[in-house]
């Protein structure tokens, strides 16, 4: 039979997380630990590990951490779905890359009025080709995913405000590069 083991660092959101599988007759199934990250695991405990709903600078840390102390060990597949875009999802996808893990699937994920990228990874060579593989992932730039016009279109959007803003103030040069830099990576995506 399936079974997950599930943590959080702090006590409410497990909690809640109790109450829910109790409702949905799942509680003997799942397991609840208090931790940080995938430190909650013991080496070889896990075939798949999932870090889902936090930033990308926070999920690099806990990659890292886990590749650390051994969390890793026995990890095949990881599945990442962090709260972000340019740059810190660019950031995150190579932070895989020289961790040793392959980018082999991508998509798109909508829900309540935000876009979400998921990620699953494998060790193994690196995916990235290039920096356009880097901000835009390797499979999905390809656009295959049916939302990805969609993501790139609010890409878009939240980055020509984002330069214009540092336009009219008094911007760092090399942010406001780069955020032009992939303005037009963006662009030649479409």
């Amino acid at each position: 039979m399936p079974s997950a083991i599930a943590g959080d660092l702090n006590p409410f959101p497990l909690e809640a997380a109790a109450a829910t599988l109790e409702q949905l007759g799942l509680r003997d199934r799942i397991e609840l630990r208090r931790g940080s990250g995938l430190q909650v695991l013991q080496p070889g405990e896990v075939s798949t590990a999932v870090i889902a709903g936090i930033g990308a600078p926070l999920a690099e840390r806990l990659l890292s951490e886990a590749q650390a102390t051994g969390a890793l060990a026995g990890v095949r597949r990881l599945i990442i779905q962090p709260n972000h875009g340019y740059p810190k999802l660019g950031s995150l996808r190579a932070h895989i890359d020289a961790l040793g893990w392959g980018i082999i699937d991508e998509c798109l994920a909508y829900d309540h009025g935000r876009m979400y990228a998921i990620i699953v990874a494998e060790p193994g060579p690196s995916t990235l080709q290039d920096e356009v593989d880097r901000e835009l992932g390797p499979i999905l730039r390809r656009g295959n995913d049916p939302l990805f016009g969609a993501w790139i279109e609010h890409e878009r959007a939240r980055l020509t405000q984002a330069c214009q803003g540092m336009q009219r103030g008094r911007a760092d040069p090399q942010q406001l590069a780069s955020y032009q830099r992939m303005l037009a990576i963006l662009a030649a995506a479409v």
